[in-house]
C-alpha cells in the first residue's frame, strides 16, 4: 500500500502530540492533563487506523475487480484487519 502525504502527515501530528504528553510528564503536570492528552493521541491513532484500513480496502477491492478475484474475500480480509486494529 502506498501511504499518501496526508496519511504520513497525520502520523507526524500524532508523534508531535505524543511528545507533548512526554513534556507534560517531564514537567510533572496534573494527571488530568496527561490523561486528557493521551486520549487525544488515542483518538488520533484510531482515526488514522480507520483511514489506512478503508484506503487499503478500496485499493484491494479495485485490484481484485481488475484481476477478477473474489470481492467478498477481499472485503472479509479487510474487515478482519479493521477489527484487529481496534
Amino acid at each position: 500500500m502506498e501511504y499518501t502525504y496526508q496519511i504520513r502527515n497525520q502520523m507526524i501530528q500524532i508523534v508531535v502530540q505524543a511528545n507533548e504528553v512526554l513534556a507534560l510528564m517531564d514537567r510533572e503536570e496534573n494527571i488530568k492533563d496527561v490523561i486528557s492528552q493521551l486520549e487525544v493521541v488515542r483518538s488520533m491513532l484510531d482515526q488514522l487506523s480507520g483511514v489506512i484500513v478503508s484506503t487499503n480496502l478500496a485499493s484491494c477491492v479495485q485490484q481484485n475487480n481488475v484481476a477478477g478475484d473474489d470481492e467478498a474475500l477481499s472485503v472479509e480480509n479487510a474487515m478482519k484487519l479493521m477489527v484487529k486494529s481496534r
